[in-house]
C-alpha cells in the first residue's frame, strides 16, 4: 500500500491547475476578461494591451481602475484531489499519533 505521504505529494504534483490572466479589480477580485495559453501565446500582454484601450476609450468605466494580475485557479477534479492530499497528511499524521498514543496506553 502506498505511503499517505507520497500519495498526498503525487496528488498535489498532479493538481497543477491552470495560470490565466485577468483584468480585475484590485480589492475585490472580480474581473472582467480573462486570456490564458489556449486563447493566445502571450496572454500577459493581450490582457495588458486590452486595459490599456478600454482604460482610453471608457476612462470613467467600471472598470477603468482594474489591474491586471496572474492567477492559478484549479478545475473541480483538480481541487478534489488538492482536499484529498490534505485529507492524506492529516490521517498519516494522526494515524501515527493514535498508534503511538495506543502503545502508550497499553
Amino acid at each position: 500500500m502506498a505511503d499517505p505521504k507520497d500519495l498526498a505529494a503525487r496528488l498535489r504534483h498532479l493538481a497543477s491547475g491552470a495560470v490565466e490572466w485577468r483584468v480585475q479589480d484590485p480589492v475585490e477580485k472580480c474581473y472582467c476578461i480573462s486570456f490564458n495559453y489556449g486563447d493566445t501565446a502571450d496572454p500577459e500582454r493581450a490582457a495588458r494591451e486590452w486595459l490599456a484601450v478600454h482604460q482610453t476609450r471608457f476612462p470613467n468605466s467600471q472598470h477603468a481602475h482594474y489591474e491586471v494580475a496572474k492567477v492559478r485557479w484549479f478545475s473541480v477534479l483538480e481541487q478534489a484531489a488538492l482536499d484529498a492530499a490534505d485529507l492524506l497528511d492529516s490521517a498519516g499524521v494522526s494515524g501515527m499519533d493514535t498508534s503511538a498514543s495506543d502503545g502508550a496506553n497499553e
